[in-house]
């Protein structure tokens, strides 16, 4: 199924970027054939593909993390059934949430969602369902205090600050993890370092990131 999505990817990267056309007979690959499935995910793709403002707001402001990202498949189109959770220390069985979307979400870390509430109708009963209309990196600030600690145990808490937001939005449009930057290259490190002060004042996070490089490449215990 992994590689099916990766083949509509392709696809429709070729259409839309070289008018190319391929793997015209895609559509006899063996999907689910499950009808009340199939017709389940029809309408929600139908409303994810509607304007947002035909849609409800959900107030969401909290972090969540991201537990599980199920592809599934309409009309040769890509969309996702994202499980998540409030990101919290407290670990509820029952605290689980679904929304929709056709945005690739990373289950790396702490995102913020922009959600819409809507329904849908399958075998005439009529069901509430949540879309992810935006969405972005958000790791909670405990996180980095924990990760300095490695360095500093007595290390101090994180703010919200211009370098935060600036890292939390190359996380986002890139989908790279922080163990991927500090293991750049260090040409590709130095431009994403001038990226981040182009507007940050301060440089906490990334003053942390250099130590963590530092202590990688001299290979040190731990």
């Amino acid at each position: 199924m992994k590689y099916y999505e990766y083949l509509l990817k392709i696809k429709s990267f070729l259409k839309t970027v070289y008018n190319l056309e391929v793997l015209n007979n895609i559509d006899k690959f063996p999907l689910n054939t499950d009808r009340t499935l199939n017709e389940y995910y029809e309408q929600i793709a139908k409303k994810i593909n509607e304007p947002e403002s035909k849609r409800g707001n959900s107030e969401y402001n909290e972090r969540f993390y991201v537990q599980k990202v199920k592809p599934f498949f309409v009309n040769q189109e890509v969309f996702y059934e994202v499980t998540f959770r409030i990101a919290d220390d407290k670990i509820r069985k029952f605290d689980r949430l679904i929304a929709f979307t056709r945005l690739e979400v990373t289950e790396n870390y702490a995102v913020k969602f922009v959600v819409s509430k809507d329904y849908i109708e399958v075998s005439n009963k009529k069901m509430p369902i949540q879309i992810i209309d935006d969405w972005e990196v958000s790791i909670r600030p405990c996180e980095f205090k924990n990760f300095e600690k490695i360095f500093s145990p007595d290390a101090k808490e994180y703010n919200k600050t211009v370098e935060y937001s600036e890292v939390m939005s190359f996380l986002t449009e890139t989908g790279l993890n922080l163990i991927e930057i500090i293991d750049f290259p260090d040409t590709y490190y130095n431009r994403f370092r001038q990226r981040i002060t182009q507007k940050a004042e301060t440089t906490r996070i990334l003053d942390l990131l250099d130590r963590s490089r530092d202590f990688i490449k001299k290979d040190f215990p731990g």
